[in-house]
């Protein structure tokens, strides 16, 4: 049985409860020094605008996270990550959350990453009086955000690639990628059966049929121009392990330098993305110490 659209629509109702559940164990945002809402495009849109918060000031500075959210390309935004993003506040970087539309059969992935690439953008230009450290930049991102970072992190190396994508990335550059349950087969994911014609458009945008969008789009083709460290993480439970697996065999197939933590526990609290979205849980501090352990050996 393909799902349809109004199965997507109550699996987004779900994830809005849980979201709302996760709120409760937020720590104080304010202790973070917040710059919210950081007009990025200039036109008041709330998902072209981007959060910024600074690491307590006692804290030795180890440098800029730039997060991009995960839900499936139809759900979320850079708020939800907020429980995350303090993990590594509290382990002396400072973060900033991009945001990007929800797809709805109207727009699609390619619209969404131009959107993250314009924040980026302004981003990098006012880095000095956003009191960011443009040399030390670190992309991370979840799910369909994991995505959005693979392909920036490629562009970011390849000038022709970025000008496919029809986004401008001169002269920015990172240290290091982190990525947490990402989509990598973009054109396997948007070709999958189990999802209804009408499902795919309102999922992956208009273009879901058309192949040079899928191959465009897709990390898995654009590996060879992938130049940065990546840390991955997945586990047993992550119902697209299989997405994080195939990255790791490519990328030593290809000499790429990927790290790869792939927790085998059973416990089913340890799923897609448990580590953003349930950062407390003993699996989650793991991966997430992991990280910061990788980010210090660069």
């Amino acid at each position: 049985m393909k799902l349809g659209i109004f199965a997507i629509k109550l699996i987004i109702s779900k994830l809005a409860r849980e979201v709302r559940k996760r709120k409760k164990s937020w720590p104080n945002p304010l202790q973070y020094r917040p710059r919210p809402d950081v007009d990025a495009l200039g036109d008041g849109v709330f998902e072209h605008q981007f959060d910024i918060y600074y690491a307590k000031e006692e804290t030795p500075k180890k440098g800029t996270i730039v997060d991009i959210h995960g839900g499936a390309y139809l759900f979320g935004n850079r708020k939800h990550n907020f429980g995350y993003a303090a993990v590594f506040l509290e382990k002396g970087y400072d973060v900033v959350l991009l945001d990007y539309q929800p797809n709805n059969g109207v727009s699609d992935c390619q619209q969404q990453l131009q959107t993250v690439a314009k924040q980026l953008r302004y981003l990098f230009d006012h880095a000095d009086e956003l009191g960011l450290d443009r040399e030390r930049i670190y992309l991370f991102g979840d799910s369909a955000g994991g995505h959005f970072a693979l392909t920036i992190a490629e562009a970011s190396c390849d000038p022709a690639y970025a000008k496919k994508l029809g986004i401008n990335l001169k002269d920015i550059s990172f240290r290091a990628a982190v990525v947490s349950c990402p989509v990598y087969d973009f054109e396997g994911m948007a070709e999958t059966s189990l999802l209804s014609d009408k499902a795919k458009k309102y999922m992956v945008g208009p273009p879901w049929n058309d192949s040079e969008y899928k191959k465009l789009m897709s990390p898995k083709l654009h590996l060879s121009s992938l130049n940065i460290p990546v840390f991955l993480s997945s586990c047993r439970n992550d119902f697209i392990k299989a997405e994080s697996l195939a990255l790791d065999a490519d990328a030593k197939a290809a000499g790429k330098n990927l790290t790869l933590l792939f927790l085998e526990t059973k416990d089913r609290a340890v799923a897609h993305v448990h580590n953003v979205i349930a950062p407390t849980l003993p699996e989650s501090v793991e991966v997430n110490d992991a990280a910061e352990r990788f980010l210090d050996s660069l």
